[in-house]
């Protein structure tokens, strides 16, 4: 769903598809190999990117979500913007609206509900990679994601948790 996403004109982007075996999607982009998973940030900071989206290959994207996240980050710029996650087949269902510490067992959970309960930019404490803008600057001050320790999962929580204790904002965006 790539493709069909409205950069717009201040947008420039450079996508890493670690799914497509021809390794190109039709933006400016560059090979892609299964084991650059949470690593491939580091040639987005070498290539001088202003910021890295996470995104997982599943994902449909509508048409503004890049803007969206561009226009939360400009409003927000010490802060790691999150995506609302919407189940596919319940459209108005949110499977992700940032993430808490559920008190009563202990384990990371997601916040829930339906697309109309959300209408402004929340703070999480943590955030999924299923689409999360970063600011580069991050990768700098918190180190890379922990890819020897977290292959797939939990690398994106961990992540954002490290950027958190070093003063970045957790917010999750209803527009993205």
């Amino acid at each position: 769903s790539i493709r069909k996403v409205n950069l717009g004109d201040s947008i420039k982007a450079k996508v890493v598809d670690i799914e497509n075996e021809e390794g190109y999607v039709e933006l400016s982009l560059k090979e892609a190999r299964q084991a650059l998973m949470w690593n491939d940030a580091e040639q987005a900071i070498k290539d001088k990117a202003d910021y890295v989206l996470t995104i997982n290959n599943d994902v449909e994207l509508t048409t503004n979500y890049v803007a969206n996240l561009a226009e939360c980050a400009s409003k927000n710029p010490k802060a790691l913007i999150g995506s609302m996650v919407c189940d596919k087949d319940k459209p108005d269902s949110v499977w992700f609206m940032g993430g808490f510490m559920d008190t009563s067992n202990g384990r990371m959970a997601h916040k829930t509900g339906r697309v109309s309960d959300y209408k402004e930019v929340l703070e999480a404490e943590w955030l999924t990679g299923m689409g999360m803008l970063i600011p580069s600057e991050v990768f700098k001050e918190v180190g890379m994601f922990s890819a020897g320790r977290y292959p797939q999962y939990n690398g994106d929580a961990e992540f954002s948790l490290r950027a958190k204790k070093a003063g970045y904002a957790l917010i999750v965006d209803p527009n993205s």
